[in-house]
């Protein structure tokens, strides 16, 4: 971001494929968004502490949602 587009906040995206990661980038930064990715629950939990974003994208696989519950 520029001093004339200054960033509208941090998002954090949780997502293991970096295809899918690389898209959600894409419009959120196009956006005016800055994003940090994570590619899994540890780190991403660690980097909600680190860069205190303001939303949080956790894409979660049926497998990964059945490990949470």
């Amino acid at each position: 971001m520029t001093p004339e587009h200054p960033s509208k906040g941090t998002v954090l995206l949780v997502e293991d494929e970096a295809s899918i990661a690389d898209l959600v980038r894409l419009y959120l930064e196009r956006d005016g968004f800055r994003v940090v990715w994570r590619t899994d629950g540890p780190s991403g939990l660690a980097a909600v502490d680190a860069e205190r974003p303001r939303l949080v994208l956790l894409v979660a696989t049926r497998e990964a949602r059945q490990r949470i519950t």
